[in-house]
């Protein structure tokens, strides 16, 4: 065969298959047009958004957000010519076992720096304190010259008067503190002064008592309630007031008897009369070493002795008073007291037995005693005469010697004997006999 009937592989397959149809799958489209799609967003056209319109927005947006970060950090960043006060504050929790309770948070901490030197730091009190703040001041300014100051009105100042503290407000400060608010009368108080700079003083204590002392004291002799001022005065002649008030609680009055009134230790049982006054409590120490707190107690004492009894009464509001009797017993509960004078019977000799009756009418010479255990009377006339004796207390001289009648004028007795405790006695005198 010759070459012009040869027919290539190729042209064999293009001729089979050129009138030949192909119908596509369903995914297949779909699949194309994304194809397309991507390739289309890929390439730059100015007239269409596209990624390189999307990086340049991100890329802009970026760009301010750090521009604007480093101008915020830039002014924080900045020195400030003042500085304003600054608080600073532990949250504060109430301690353990509390209930139903609102936890007073602690003192505050407030500071203004004035100059790089200077430094005032007022230490706020925490609520419930009465709102009072208490200053200090690091070198070069010194506490006595700040006084009381409201923490809001100071500030540093520039030029030539830069780290000078301006006149601090005392107004409503405490211009003086006093050592006691309140006390028993007579209460002494002495007074703080805190006015700093001021040069003059005048003092009014509210009970007519003036001083113009810096730092006076007083005593309040009185109770009640005293307004305490003071007027202080500076170089200019500007005048500041303050006062407070200082209250004087009642002094009790101690004081008791014994009863019965003339005791005989250690037979009797002493009863202690209570009769003090404004006292709510009582204390007493009966001298031998016994003690209580009875308004009116009962004791008996072992036997004869020294013994200074005391009561100490005590008011609500603390205040007290003492009531001490020495050597309670020595003088009340054993004695003997012999007249001076008596007018007997004309009728004739009584034996020298009294009675209420013949006291009455003073018809027995004897003695007034307690607590006698011994006794012996002597009566003598002038010249040495004894006219009567008698060894019992209740039998007195009726003024008869030998059953006639002694004539009126002055006789010698002795007395002599012992008291129940043991204490021995001696006593003489003289007595006159009137005639009827």
């Amino acid at each position: 065969m010759g070459n012009k009937h040869e027919i290539s592989i190729e042209e064999l397959f293009r001729r089979k298959l050129e009138n030949a149809g192909l119908v596509p799958g369903e995914g297949v489209n779909g699949e194309l047009m994304k194809k397309l799609g991507r390739k289309e967003f890929m390439r730059f056209n100015p007239s269409r958004f596209n990624i390189y319109y999307a990086g340049l927005i991100a890329a802009a947006a970026a760009t301010a957000v750090i521009l604007m970060l480093s101008g915020k950090a830039s002014e924080e960043q900045k020195p400030s010519s003042s500085l304003p006060l600054q608080q600073t504050e532990t949250p504060y929790a109430a301690p353990a076992g509390t209930r139903n309770t609102v936890a007073k948070r602690p003192a505050r901490k407030i500071s203004a720096r004035i100059s790089d030197k200077q430094q005032v730091i007022v230490n706020e009190a925490a609520p419930g304190n009465g709102g009072n703040a208490a200053i200090t001041a690091e070198s070069p300014i010194h506490a006595a010259e700040v006084g009381n100051i409201d923490h809001k009105t100071f500030a540093g100042s520039k030029g030539a008067d830069s780290g000078k503290l301006r006149e601090p407000i005392k107004d409503n400060g405490a211009l003086f503190i006093p050592s006691s608010q309140s006390g028993c009368a007579p209460l002494k108080v002495s007074f703080l002064n805190n006015a700093g700079k001021y040069l003059k003083f005048s003092w009014s204590f509210g009970d007519g008592g003036t001083s113009d002392e810096t730092e006076p004291a007083w005593i309040f002799e009185t109770e009640g309630e005293y307004n305490v001022a003071m007027a202080a005065t500076d170089g200019n002649g500007k005048t500041t007031g303050y006062s407070t008030k200082i209250t004087v609680y009642p002094k009790p009055k101690a004081l008791f008897e014994t009863n019965p009134p003339n005791a005989v230790i250690p037979d009797d049982e002493i009863t202690f009369l209570n009769s003090s006054s404004g006292a709510m409590t009582y204390r007493w120490s009966f001298g031998d070493g016994s003690s209580s707190s009875l308004i009116e107690p009962k004791h008996r004492y072992s036997k004869f002795g020294k013994y200074d009894i005391t009561l100490t009464a005590t008011s609500e509001n603390g205040c007290s008073d003492t009531y001490i009797v020495s050597d309670a017993f020595s003088g009340d509960g054993f004695f003997i007291k012999m007249p001076n004078a008596f007018i007997p019977n004309p009728q004739g000799p009584s034996g020298g037995f009294y009675t209420a009756k013949s006291d009455e009418a003073a018809e027995i010479f004897h003695p007034v005693w307690s607590g006698v255990a011994d006794y012996h009377l002597q009566i003598f006339s002038k010249i040495g005469i004894l006219l009567f004796e008698s060894n019992e207390v209740e039998v007195g001289w009726d003024g008869y010697f030998k059953g006639q009648l002694c004539n009126p004028g002055v006789y010698v007795w002795k007395v002599t004997g012992a008291f129940s405790n043991g204490e021995s006695f001696i006593k003489k005198g003289d007595v006159t006999l009137l005639k009827n």
